[in-house]
């Protein structure tokens, strides 16, 4: 088992549902629109941190992310946006943060 004084794997960050989806979540859907997009294959399905929660990686998240920006009718001009979402998670896998953590 982990200890919490342990290193943490750069990179590697567990999102539960509020942080995935609503309102405030990393992709703005709602619960029930990314159910039925794991269910028709099109976003990460994740895997069950207990019986009953969900998790995912954040770095499955940013490239779902990624994949839709790079597909959208007007991906070229919002480059700049791929290219810092990318340095983003360049950074936080090679254990960097902006919050100093």
């Amino acid at each position: 088992m982990k200890m919490d004084n342990e290193p943490r794997p750069a990179g590697l960050r567990v999102l539960r549902g509020p942080l995935v989806y609503g309102p405030t979540g990393k992709t703005g859907k709602s619960r029930s629109q990314v159910y039925a997009d794991i269910a028709a294959g099109t976003f990460p399905p994740g895997f069950m941190i207990s019986g009953t929660q969900r998790g995912w990686l954040e770095s499955d998240i940013d490239e779902w992310i990624l994949a839709r920006a790079r597909n959208h009718p007007a991906g070229a001009p919002r480059e700049h946006l791929i290219r810092g979402l990318k340095a983003k998670a360049e950074d936080r896998d090679h254990g960097y943060c902006a919050n100093g953590t």
